[in-house]
């Protein structure tokens, strides 16, 4: 996901720290009026993201409102595969008569 802060006026120089409820996830040069951030380990729901301009020489800092940003689970897939039985077929199977007591014999 990427995250990009637009800075008013475009000539503003210096930095944007972004954040996450309040735990920084980065810092970055701001250029040309946007800074822009690439993350990838947030987890799935709800989070509120921000981002601060430190200001500059001409600027002075300034602050984004919190976006409510939501992040959905990751798809997964299952696969299931199966192998003939490597018994070659010889007829049909008969119980060993000593090892099976008959029905009778208790």
């Amino acid at each position: 996901m990427t995250l990009t802060a637009t800075v008013s006026p475009t000539s503003a120089t210096g930095s944007v720290q972004f954040s996450m409820e309040p735990r920084p996830l980065g810092t970055v040069n701001v250029a040309g009026g946007t800074a822009s951030l690439t993350v990838s380990a947030l987890t799935a729901g709800t989070h509120s993201i921000s981002a601060s301009y430190g200001g500059d020489t001409t600027y002075a800092p300034s602050a984004s409102a919190a976006l409510a940003q939501s992040v959905s689970k990751a798809n997964s897939a299952v696969a299931l595969a199966s192998a003939p039985n490597p018994r070659p077929s010889r007829g049909a199977v008969t119980p060993d008569r000593h090892r099976l007591p008959h029905l009778g014999d208790r």
